[in-house]
C-alpha cells in the first residue's frame, strides 16, 4: 500500500521557484519601502552574508563564490 506524499513533499521538486517567488516579494516590499539605492545595498549585503556562511558551512569556498560572481559580473549580456 502507497502512502500518500505530505504537502511538504508535494512542494519539494519546486524548491528553488518558492525561494525566488518569496526572494522577489521581499525585494520589491523592501523596494517600495526604502527605494531603490537602499534596496540594492541590502541585496548586496544579504548576498555577502549568504556567501560567508556558506563558506563557514564548508559548502563553498568564499574565494570561488567572488570570482564567480566577478565573472558574471563582467559578462557582456
Amino acid at each position: 500500500m502507497q502512502t500518500q506524499p505530505t504537502f511538504l513533499e508535494m512542494l519539494l521538486p519546486y524548491r528553488g521557484r518558492i525561494i525566488g517567488l518569496l526572494t522577489a516579494i521581499i525585494a520589491g516590499i523592501v523596494f517600495l519601502l526604502w527605494g531603490f539605492g537602499e534596496a540594492l545595498l541590502v541585496t548586496l549585503l544579504l548576498t555577502l552574508g549568504v556567501m560567508v556562511g556558506r563558506q563557514f558551512d564548508g559548502k563553498k569556498d568564499l574565494r570561488e563564490n567572488l570570482s564567480a560572481f566577478l565573472k558574471w559580473l563582467t559578462t557582456e549580456r
